[in-house]
């Protein structure tokens, strides 16, 4: 049985995400979700992509099981990439919880709604390891860079309403999700599409808040592994995340959550990007050479 599938209603296409229990994000959902950007972009017809998933809950991360082995293709950087350019505008409909890599996928999307109830978070920081497919570098573009650092330096998930309120969705949907997903889509294809997540701009802060956030995080750190620091110096380089998914090698205590709460930091480029961006601190760039021990 195939983990991704494509339905129609009309004109928008349906994509699921079967792959029990909580719809990790296997290889093999990967290169589903891969197939279907070309499949779909293919089919004139179509006209918007509604991002769905079977059972409890939406993709709740990664596959554990796929840890501590060799990485395939596509990469999960790459894939969140290509839904973002995807001819079609798609939708995540979002219940139960889209966490870390599930969330990822959904901001790579047009559009983000949920269900009542539904949760949104990143929570890599309590296993000592932080958003490794540029979760750290859409956010902001969504909620403002206060947001994003209590996000990703907590790892604390917000319920759909206060994601709503954050603008990291763009609405909560009452009553059957995926019919309220369909409706949102077709709604939305009526007015001029916003920009994909990574080209939209970031409002700054001035070093008074980063100076504010240094502190609070600083003292949260107090008394975790100092060797965190290299090692997430190293795993925040750009090209460490897209070509070898540093978490499958590296094996991080989760005494590092605190201390990589302070390093989550720099200017990092997304695939692709003309120029840097900013990242969630302010820390310099970590050397090309740089890769996780």
């Amino acid at each position: 049985m195939s983990t991704v599938t494509i339905a129609r209603a009309g004109n928008i296409a349906i994509v699921t995400v079967d792959n029990p229990p909580v719809n990790a994000l296997s290889q093999a959902v990967r290169q589903g979700l891969w197939d279907a950007v070309a499949t779909l972009d293919a089919e004139a017809e179509v006209t918007a992509v509604v991002l769905h998933c079977a059972g409890r809950t939406f993709i709740a991360g990664a596959d554990v099981r796929e840890f501590g082995k060799v990485p395939e293709p596509p990469h999960l950087p790459d894939l969140v990439a290509r839904i973002e350019g995807a001819a079609k505008p798609w939708v995540a409909a979002i219940h139960g919880a889209a966490l870390g890599g599930g969330l990822e996928v959904a901001l790579g999307c047009r559009f983000r709604v949920a269900g009542t109830g539904a949760s949104l978070g990143l929570p890599e920081v309590n296993l000592g390891i932080i958003p490794g497919a540029s979760g750290t570098v859409r956010t902001p573009r969504l909620t403002g860079l206060p947001a994003a650092v209590a996000l990703v330096t907590s790892g604390k998930p917000v319920r759909a309403e206060k994601a709503l309120t954050l603008g990291l969705i763009d609405a909560v949907i009452e009553g059957d999700l995926l019919e309220g997903a369909i409706a949102f889509a077709e709604k939305a294809l009526a007015k001029p599409l916003p920009q994909p997540v990574s080209a939209r701009v970031i409002t700054p802060e001035d070093d008074a808040f980063w100076d504010g956030q240094r502190v609070a995080v600083t003292k949260a750190a107090k008394g975790n592994n100092a060797r965190c620091a290299r090692w997430t110096r190293s795993a925040l380089h750009p090209r460490t995340t897209l070509q070898r998914p540093w978490h499958s090698s590296a094996k991080p205590s989760s005494r590092c959550a605190a201390r990589i709460r302070r390093r989550l930091c720099g200017q990092y480029s997304l695939p692709n990007a003309p120029r840097p961006v900013p990242h969630i601190w302010g820390m310099p760039n970590p050397s090309p050479s740089a890769r996780p021990r």
